[in-house]
């Protein structure tokens, strides 16, 4: 099956579409649907943690009805230009209450890769409706079916009759592999130049505050790494994260993780996205003495609340550039992870008639917490320092409804896995007080995320 042609948001397409909601009873696996339809779908798994007075919900998207691509936000056409086909979508026949969109992007749309093929497979920005979409939400499972007017539902008995006959773990077919022949041997050399060129340029005429600079490390195992486990494995360390996993069609290298960050979710008119910058050192326990006294430490570092105020100032200063009136806590507080525990500062604003989700989301990517202040400065800084593209590495990446609700997530402590093959990455905040080999080492607790779970693949 080959994967479906985008369509522009020009496109009118979505008027013609009818959704059909069905109550399931059986108790599905959502991670296996996802790992067994790769083998011949686009698929798409994300689960959201329970966000303020919104419940969770865990959602796999197979197939395309629709999709729309789009180019660089500097040119004026991000996520908000697709704000009539949502509409277009709102006065489709059926139900459209529980319909999901699928979000994504690279970290830098307009970067331009050369002769780096690791993320061919994907769109550098694309917004998109599956066929099937699977839903839980409060132990409830239900199936949205997306089609034409002139022609009937697929039948969920068909499309479980496919997942059920494809191979577990998923063996698509073979393509270019994107995580193959990539010579890692300089990554800490250059990483670490990076850092120290920024210190060693502090007090100068400096064009950056602030840099988030990232490096890639290898993953491999002798068999197909098997991606239910390694999302059941996520799931189980870092409930409080959204995880994610994204496979564009069949044989493309498939892109996974789980991250703290929200980088905005819409709810009853309200908007509210994060400030998450500032890290704890070492690698002890969520719960022991010494991941406490790293906290206070963490709260105490005039570096890392300085790198975290950064964040706060750019956020808060775009919402109020778009006519927001952002609310927030003056002090941070604390985000504790299994690895790592972090600065964090939530912010809300309401939702006006010209600044909702999407416009939201071209507005506050990407933020200083994973680009850089200035921020124009810092990106242009990554692409000619760093080496290789990001690509959807730092992006935006998540679900919302055709009314503008949903929650957008940064994609951290990811990767992409291709086979018996992983390439995952990380990244740190640079200022002026960096220490190279202390950031470097930074990377590697953030990386342990999805090793770990990588490792627990192995596990019977």
């Amino acid at each position: 099956m080959s994967p479906p042609r985008p369509q522009q948001p020009a496109d009118r397409s979505a008027t013609r579409l009818h959704f059909t909601v069905q109550a399931l009873k059986e108790d599905l696996c959502l991670a296996e649907i996802f790992e067994r339809a790769r083998s011949f779908t686009r698929a798409s798994y994300l689960r959201l943690p329970q966000h303020g007075a919104a419940c969770g919900e865990e959602l796999v998207g197979l197939g395309c009805a629709w999709e729309a691509t789009f180019g660089d936000t500097g040119n004026d056409t991000g996520f908000a230009s697709a704000n009539a086909v949502l509409r277009a979508f709102r006065h489709s026949a059926g139900d459209t209450e529980d319909v999901r969109l699928f979000a994504y992007a690279a970290f830098d749309p307009s970067y331009a890769p050369g002769d780096d093929v690791t993320w061919n497979a994907f769109e550098r920005r694309a917004l998109y409706l599956p066929e099937l979409l699977l839903m839980r939400r409060d132990a409830q499972l239900f199936a949205v079916i997306a089609h034409l007017d002139h022609a009937s539902p697929t039948a969920m008995s068909e499309w479980l009759a496919r997942v059920n006959d494809a191979q577990h773990p998923a063996q698509p077919p073979a393509t270019d592999g994107a995580c193959t022949s990539l010579d890692l041997r300089n990554e800490e050399t250059r990483f670490t130049a990076n850092v120290a060129s920024v210190v060693a340029s502090a007090g100068t005429s400096a064009p950056v505050e602030k840099i988030v600079y990232a490096r890639r490390a290898t993953a491999e195992r002798s068999s197909h790494f098997k991606l239910d486990r390694v999302i059941a494995a996520l799931n189980a360390d870092f409930s409080g994260c959204a995880t994610f996993a994204l496979s564009p069609h069949p044989g493309a290298p498939t892109f996974v993780g789980a991250t703290p960050e929200t980088l905005v979710s819409a709810h009853h008119n309200q908007l509210q996205t994060m400030a998450l910058a500032g890290t704890t050192r070492g690698g002890s326990p969520p719960q022991s003495p010494e991941r406490a006294a790293a906290e206070d430490n963490l709260l105490h570092s005039a570096k890392d609340r300085h790198e975290h105020q950064v964040v706060v100032e750019m956020i808060t200063s775009s919402l109020k550039h778009h006519g927001a009136s952002p609310s927030y806590n003056d002090t941070p507080g604390i985000r504790r992870l299994t690895n790592v525990s972090h600065l964090e500062t939530p912010i809300r604003a309401e939702i006006t008639d010209t600044f909702g989700l999407l416009e939201a989301i071209d507005a506050l990517h990407p933020t200083p917490a994973v680009c850089g202040q200035p921020r124009q400065a810092a990106r242009q800084a990554i692409a000619r320092d760093e080496g290789f593209d990001r690509g959807l590495y730092a992006g935006p990446i998540g679900a919302m409804s055709p009314e503008g609700e949903g929650q957008i997530f940064v994609a951290l402590r990811c990767g992409l896995v291709h086979h018996d093959q992983a390439l995952l990455f990380a990244g740190a905040g640079i200022t002026a007080d960096s220490d190279p080999h202390v950031e470097w080492a930074e990377t590697h607790q953030k990386l342990a995320a999805l090793q770990n779970a990588l490792t627990a693949e192995d596990l019977p």
